[in-house]
Order: C-alpha cells, then structure tokens, then sequence
C-alpha cells in the first residue's frame, strides 16, 4: 500500500444519529480490556470516531487505510499553542491506542502498516488500519450510508498554518504545519460566521447531476497518477461540505474557505452541481488579484491604445495554464521557488516558444511591467486575505436571507433564482472591502428557454444522483419532497422547513 492512498484520523468525524454497531462494538472493546474502573462513554465516543473513519475510508475504496497517530506526544501537547491545539479533547491516547488494539485482536479491524518518525529528515507515517472483512460486513447489515456521516460543530473552523519546511528527498512537496494561535474578537466572530454558514450547508441537499460514466471520469482526475495505476481511484465525498478557513503564518495571509467537495471538482462540471434538487450557475470574480493590483498603484489595465486587456493573455497557448503561473509568481517568495513550482507542476504548461520556465516568467515580468514588484514576494497571500473577506461577506449576507450559496474561491455557485442577487451582492461586497466594483458578466447558457447547459433527460437514466438523494433525506429524517427522477432546471435554495 503506498502511503499516498491514506486518509488522517479525522477526530471530529461522526455519524449524525446513534447506531447499534457503536453499542456492540463498544461492548466487545470494554469485555476485551477487562478493566475495574472505565469511562464507558470515553471509549464510546472513541469507538465512534475509529469506526466512522473506517467506514469513509471503506466507502472511498477497499484498498483505503487510515492512518492513526501511536505517539504520546501527539496527543498530549505540553506547548497548547503548537498543531495539537486542534486534538478532539475527547479523544486521547489510551483511549484511542487500546481500542484499536482490541479491535485488532478480535478481528474487526486490520494493522497493515506500522507507523515511523525520520528525526533527520523530520518526516514519518502514522500507523495504517483498515476495516476487516467483518466489519464491512457489519457496515452493509446496520445500513450506513456517506449521508450519515458529519463533523462536529466543536471542530476548529479557523486554522492557522506554519511555514513551509524545506523540501528533502524523501519530501518533495512539504506542507506547513498547523499551529495553534490565541483568539481574539475577530477571530471568534469568524468562527460565529462559519457556525451559521456549516449550519445551513450541513442540511442543504448538495450533490452532482452526472451520469455514472460520467463520475468515473471525475474520480480518476480526483486521484493522483500513481494510484490511478495501481487502480486505486479515489471517489467524489459528497458528504464534505463543512468549511474551514486557512490561514498562512498569520492572520494577514491567507483565510481561503477550504472544504466543500464541489471545490475539487474539475471546473467544467460545475454547472452540474445542484442545490436541494436545483440546478445551479456559477458567477466569478474574473481577474480579480491583477484588478486588484493595479487598482493599487492608480493605473489602468490596459494596452498602449487603451483597449481593456486579458491579464493572463501574455501567451495565447494555454490561458487556464496561464492564470496559475500568474497567481504562482504572486504566492512564491521567489523567483527560485517559483521556477521549480512551475517546472513540477502537471498543470502548467510552458509555451512553445520558450525554451526554459524563466524566459517565460521574465516575458511575463515584461508583460506586467507596472505590478511586477509584487512578483516574487509572497503578496499574492495577503491578496487572499482580502478576497477572502470578500468572500465570506457575500456568504454572510446570502445566507441570512436564506440563500445557499458554494463557494470556489474567487467564483460562487448558486441556485438560478439566487444568480442575479447573488452578482449584485458579489458588487456590494467588493465595494465594501476594495472601495469599487469587481463586476463579471455571468455567461449564461440555455437550454429550451432554461439556463442549463445539458439536457436532463441524458442523465436521469444513467445516475446515481437519485438514489444520494434519496439517502441524504432519509439521513436527516425527512421525506425526499421531489418526484422520483425529478430535476428542478430553475432552482428554490432557501432553507424552509430546516430551522
């Protein structure tokens, strides 16, 4: 199994209502550790939370493993301001330790790897588990589903991320860590504003209108290569919808809305999401660090004869490629790291025309002549930070009136009846926090007179959408309101009857 197939304990994973498989298997791990005195419920809700990610894992594919920390350390933190200040403060080490190793011991889970720590290399691997054959067998009988499952309102909402440590060898792609941070009065009114934000998502019937043919393409561009050759293919988790924002070294940099699974899909099947049984369109804030930026500094974007010019049109091969190099050369420190981002990156593509990744970053330096002390300094960070402001502004002000709105960074997804009070409050919010207006020209497709760019009669033979839907009203405890292989083109995303 390569370790890239794995997913982290997720300590705040939980199944929306109790079932019996937590009672039974609770027991089998009290009988098995024969202890006088014990915190019943502690095992319990630990018993919850190994089982809960099992089953996500299972569910994602029988290869799946997860990976659990058997490190004092990581549990008990001495330092409350280091990455244990995210820990489930119902969970710790004995706990979680002794329950896997009586569900191994009775064979309802399995060890497949034994987990290390590099000190020089300062890189290690947790120890990897998987559900047994027995237990999936429990999984199908008690009849989970991915629509059970949720996270805590406890969790963190807000993160704050280290520095990236450098790369070595044997960690090509390093990954700051999270680092705890003492609150303050911003800081809780964000985490106020997620709290109603994951509220609303949570009982938002959110899901993808495609064809079963047409979700395989979707889970092998969601898996990485190696795992797409060992067969190993990653699934969409429609359950992921919780948000979080992640902060860079500190509250200055960063604070991007990260979580929903609508925001790794590809980009072109994002007309297919749908919102409680609505279809929906997409509005972006198109250009909006380079408007940004010279906004700044007072000048124009625009060529010598005063035409309004496409920021990312300095090489006509490949804009999407483009808009990555751009927003890289904004994010890296320098030009160093920039260079070798580009050079190992699947997505980007150097043009033809250049021989090396420099002279094309020095055609782009050339190209953006007025903005260009902002490259290579990391700005595209505190950027961020202020389109996350925005974004989280127009959430706010959606989702009071009881609109769902998804967020994708710089775009928002929406029901079609939502779309024009969704541009105009994009409008608003820009204006509030950049002092003008980041209008877009919404790109409307029709069809039959509706604004949708498919046909729904091509899928509704061939999906598993029914049938998600299906499970997520059952989970919630509601009957599914909609017909059979009923698809609403127009779209009412309002949260009647969920409050």
């Amino acid at each position: 199994m390569s370790e890239e197939y794995s997913i982290q304990f997720d300590q705040y994973l939980e199944f929306r209502k109790e079932n019996a498989l937590i009672n039974d298997l609770t027991l089998v791990v009290l009988d098995g550790l024969a202890m006088d005195r014990v915190n019943r419920n502690a095992y319990k809700v630990t018993i919850e939370k190994i089982l809960v990610n099992l089953f996500v894992a299972w569910k994602n594919s029988k290869n799946k493993v997860v990976g659990f920390s058997r490190n004092k350390t990581f549990w008990y933190a001495k330092n409350p301001m280091d990455n244990r200040f995210y820990n489930n403060p119902s969970l710790g080490f004995a706990t979680v330790t002794k329950s896997l190793d009586v569900l191994v011991a009775k064979k309802w889970v399995i060890k497949t790897t034994e987990g290390f720590y590099d000190k020089e290399e300062k890189h290690g691997r947790t120890t990897r588990y998987k559900a047994s054959k027995k237990l999936c067998d429990a999984f199908v009988e008690h009849g989970l589903t991915l629509s059970m499952v949720r996270r805590e309102d406890s969790k963190k909402s807000i993160i704050l991320r280290g520095e990236k440590p450098k790369k070595t060898p044997k960690n090509l792609r390093p990954r700051g860590k999270n680092i705890g941070y003492k609150s303050n009065k911003k800081i809780i009114q964000m985490e106020k504003n997620l709290e109603m934000i994951n509220w609303a998502l949570e009982k938002a019937h959110i899901d993808l209108f495609i064809t079963r043919d047409e979700e395989k393409q979707i889970n092998r561009r969601l898996t990485k290569k190696a795992q797409r050759e060992a067969g190993n293919i990653r699934e969409i988790q429609y359950q992921d919808k919780s948000l979080q924002r992640i902060f860079n070294v500190d509250f200055e940099h960063g604070g991007r809305f990260y979580g929903g699974f609508w925001q790794q899909i590809p980009s072109e099947y994002r007309d297919r999401l749908t919102i409680h049984n609505h279809l929906t369109g997409e509005i972006d804030y198109s250009q909006i660090h380079p408007t940004i930026l010279y906004n700044k500094i007072g000048q124009p974007m625009v060529d010598e004869l005063h035409r309004p010019i496409d920021p990312y049109s300095f090489d006509d091969e490949n804009r999407k490629s483009n808009k990555k190099v751009f927003n890289t050369m904004l994010n890296s420190k320098n030009f160093k790291e920039c260079e070798w981002a580009c050079s190992h990156n699947d997505g980007f593509v150097l043009p033809k025309k250049y021989k090396t990744w420099e002279d094309f970053l020095n055609h782009i330096q050339t190209f953006h002549q007025p903005i260009s002390d902002y490259f290579f300094t990391g700005y595209g960070l505190k950027l961020q930070r202020l389109d996350s402001d925005i974004c989280e502004t127009v959430l706010m002000e959606m989702f009071s009136v009881g609109k769902i709105v998804l967020p994708v960074h710089d775009s928002f997804v929406t029901t079609w009846d939502n779309y024009l009070a969704l541009g105009q409050c994009m409008n608003e919010a820009s204006l509030k926090h950049l002092g003008f207006h980041l209008w877009s020209k919404p790109e409307v497709k029709m069809f039959d007179g509706v604004p949708v760019k498919v046909d729904p009669t091509t899928i509704t033979t061939n999906t598993d959408y029914f049938k998600r839907r299906e499970e997520f009203y059952r989970a919630i405890d509601i009957e599914d309101p909609h017909g059979d292989t009923e698809i609403d083109e127009y779209g009412f995303g309002d949260l009647d009857g969920y409050h």
